[in-house]
């Protein structure tokens, strides 16, 4: 059996082992379990584990959700050839919403899913903004919608790998402090 390791010097170790054998196993409880806690911590995965997952998954849901807005348009009878907008926004939809649980999860689940949506959807629509503001031009305009996705799966990618780094770089303290009837409390602090 290993000996407790508290943190506190031995001397001090043993004058609170004989006047505070509780708080002595509760300071070797907590140590034990902070030192388990920050073995949990896992490695960052390659960056190829988000980008193939993401993009797997964000391809896949913006082909079912095309063919989900095919279905659902009430302009197109299955007759006609007809480019309907449902389609268009079921696949960029879904797609977007998948890519980004594909690069959560190929990420380990280490960042923010939140951020990681919120900046997919602000580079759609920069992108969609783009696209309008250059519709003059035909040329670029097929440019940059076909530019969209790249540029979601790249920023997403960003995103979420900082936001698992910050995650990670957080430590947790624990405290054991008096309280005003004499006796001892424990707390815990997460340093941001």
């Amino acid at each position: 059996m290993q000996p407790c390791r508290t943190g506190v010097s031995g001397q001090a170790s043993a004058g609170i082992a004989m006047r505070y054998p509780t708080l002595l196993l509760m300071l070797c409880t907590l140590g034990a379990a902070e030192r388990a806690w920050s073995q949990e911590v896992r490695p960052e995965p390659s960056i190829a584990s988000p980008i193939l997952l993401g993009s797997g998954l964000g391809v896949a849901a913006a082909i079912g959700g095309f063919l989900l807005g095919i279905a659902m348009d009430p302009d197109c009878d299955g007759g006609d050839f007809c480019i309907p907008m449902t389609p268009f926004a079921t696949a960029a939809t879904t797609g977007t919403v998948a890519m980004v649980i594909g690069v959560h999860l190929g990420n380990r689940r280490r960042g923010d899913f939140g951020k990681d949506l919120a900046a997919a959807a602000v580079t759609y629509g920069a992108g969609i903004g783009a696209a309008y503001l250059s519709r003059n031009s035909q040329g670029v305009v097929y440019f940059v919608l076909a530019a969209i996705p790249v540029a979601q799966l790249g920023v997403t990618v960003a995103v979420e790998r900082a936001t698992g780094r910050e995650n990670a770089a957080r430590r947790m303290r624990l405290l054991i402090y008096p309280d005003a009837s004499g006796g001892w409390r424990v707390g815990s602090q997460i340093v941001f």
